[in-house]
């Protein structure tokens, strides 16, 4: 479990508002052009958004998009043993990561605000991923608690916390042979996690690719 030292839960604070959509991070275009639109309803609030990817991707592309987002892995051996792979990565990348991934269409958005409740994030073939999130205050400032577990009947469950800081958002992807998994992996194999993804029943069944959690420190703005 957690162990940072905290002084003042914010546990208490507003929950989010109505979704709107947030421009991109700025960029230099020519006068009268427009960037893409993002692909994701972002949130103003405080809380945490969660986005589940169903992607048109093989899993070694998948690991390549976040090879190239500057991901920084933080995956626990317990999650590695279940196939889980845990990253988290700059918040501004993340529509240029759904790209890469080649979403079937635009994620789904879960709002995970107050009261902390957990969320299923990915559930198939009796393997379920439960995710929830809460923000708080440390004596470092703020911070965002990711509370996952991931459960099997046959497996039994892994459970894990992490902290994200303001301006980070974290992807749980399947893992692979190895981590990254080769760009010509088509799939990750048989696992908790990729069971849970519904890796096993594509094509015909899109894959979660990622699931994304983007933490949103802006309550009362």
């Amino acid at each position: 479990m957690l162990k940072c030292s905290v002084f003042v839960l914010a546990v208490l604070g507003g929950c989010g508002g109505t979704g709107t959509t947030e421009p991109a991070a700025p960029v230099r275009m020519p006068p009268g052009s427009r960037g893409p639109v993002p692909l994701t309803l972002r949130v103003q609030g405080e809380g945490t958004e969660m986005h589940p990817v169903h992607v048109d991707a093989t899993i070694g592309e998948v690991h390549e998009a976040l090879i190239h987002a500057s991901s920084r892995r933080v995956t626990g051996a317990d999650a590695e043993a279940a196939g889980l792979e845990i990253l988290v990565f700059d918040e501004r990348t993340v529509d240029g990561l759904i790209r890469a991934v080649r979403p079937m269409e635009s994620p789904e958005l879960t709002w995970m605000g107050v009261p902390v409740r957990w969320h299923i994030a990915a559930s198939a073939a009796g393997c379920d991923l439960h995710v929830r999130s809460w923000p708080i205050i440390t004596e470092l400032g703020p911070r965002c608690v990711v509370d996952y577990r991931l459960y099997s009947a046959a497996d039994g469950e892994v459970r894990d916390e992490l902290l994200l800081v303001p301006g980070e958002a974290m992807a749980f992807v399947a893992g692979g042979p190895g981590w990254p998994a080769p760009l010509d992996a088509i799939d990750p194999g048989t696992s908790v996690a990729a069971s849970a993804m519904e890796w096993e029943g594509s094509p015909e069944v899109p894959p979660i690719g990622l699931i994304l959690l983007v933490p949103r420190f802006d309550a009362g703005r």
